[in-house]
Formats: C-alpha cells, structure tokens, sequence
C-alpha cells in the first residue's frame, strides 16, 4: 500500500498551490503594510519560504522563491520590487487558472490569514497596520466568516473609542498570533 501514500497530493496539488500562493501574498501585504521591513519580518519570510518543501518542486514557485530572496539580499523592498512580487504572484496565479483576487471563501480566509501572519512577524502591531486591518476586515468577504467577523467586531470596539491603547494594541496582537497560530518571534 505505500505506492498510495502520495495519490492525495495529486489531487489537492492544484488548491495546495493556489492556498500557498494567497498566504504568500497576504504575508508580503502584511509585512510590507508599514512600508518598512525590519530583520525579524525579513527572517520570517525567509522561514516560510523555506518551510513548504513540497512547493519547492514546482517550477512557479521557484522561480517566486528567487525573486525574492533576490529582494531582500539588501535587506528593503522598494515599491518597485513589491509591485514587480505582485505581478509575478498575479501571472502565476492567473496562469494557473485562478483569479488574482480570491472569489470563494477559503481563498479570501487564506490571504486575511496571510496577511495576519505578515503583520503580526515581528510582535509589533502599528497604527498603520491595524488601520489597514480594520479596512480588511470590514469588506463584506472577510467580514462574512472567521477570522474576519471576529477581527472586524474587535476593531470596531477600538475604532469607536477612538485611540488605541497599548493594552488593547498588545490583546489585538494575541489575539492575531492565536487564530494564526504564529508565534515566530517567541519560537523561531
């Protein structure tokens, strides 16, 4: 029976791909949403590159590998490499038959927690990468289902009040690290 150990990942290749191509996108959204990468968010990144082995075989994903470890040899990602990450993850996914922007509800949960995972790399939540979060959260996809009905009940608690405190800025980051399960900077 080992020869059917592997049949499962013929058949979910495709939406495993498409899954890993939306978390990727969301991660470089999330890290990027300060408009700053520091080395915790770079080494982060250079972890999950490195940590989905079974993506290592595809020629896509590969050739998304190298650009961006070539991004990053410097340590910034300057608008222009960001936009050029982008297109190259756009083409991929567009030549793979799917939408660049995720039309059903995994795909859309999958780049939200993508996205979570990136702002949340480095244990620090600015106001900027909350008021990007709280614009997620509160389109009608990501706030129809979890995580992003809870983020988004959350959110506007704190956006009501009108300033965020660091007890609440520390509780919405726990928050994040527990429905993503990341925990990077603690474990590595």
């Amino acid at each position: 029976m080992p020869e059917f150990y592997d049949v499962p990942a013929v058949f979910t290749a495709k939406r495993n791909k498409q899954k890993s191509l939306l978390s990727l996108r969301g991660i470089l959204w999330g890290v990027t949403a300060d408009r700053q990468l520091n080395e915790t968010e770079i080494l982060f990144l250079a972890t999950w590159l490195k940590s989905n082995p079974e993506l290592n075989r595809d020629r896509d994903f590969q050739a998304i590998q190298r650009a961006i470890e070539a991004v990053l040899e410097d340590g910034i990602i300057t608008a222009d490499e960001k936009d050029g990450l982008y297109a190259l993850l756009r083409k991929v996914l567009i030549d793979a038959g799917d939408d660049e922007k995720p039309q059903d509800i995994d795909g859309v949960v999958n780049l939200l927690l993508g996205f979570l995972q990136g702002v949340s790399a480095d244990s620090h939540l600015l106001d900027k990468e909350i008021g990007l979060l709280a614009h997620i959260v509160a389109t009608d996809a990501a706030s129809a289902t979890w995580p992003g009905n809870l983020l988004n009940k959350r959110l506007q608690r704190i956006i009501e009040e009108g300033a965020i405190s660091d007890e609440e800025r520390d509780e919405l980051l726990e928050l994040i690290k527990q429905i993503t399960g990341e925990h990077f900077t603690e474990t590595g």
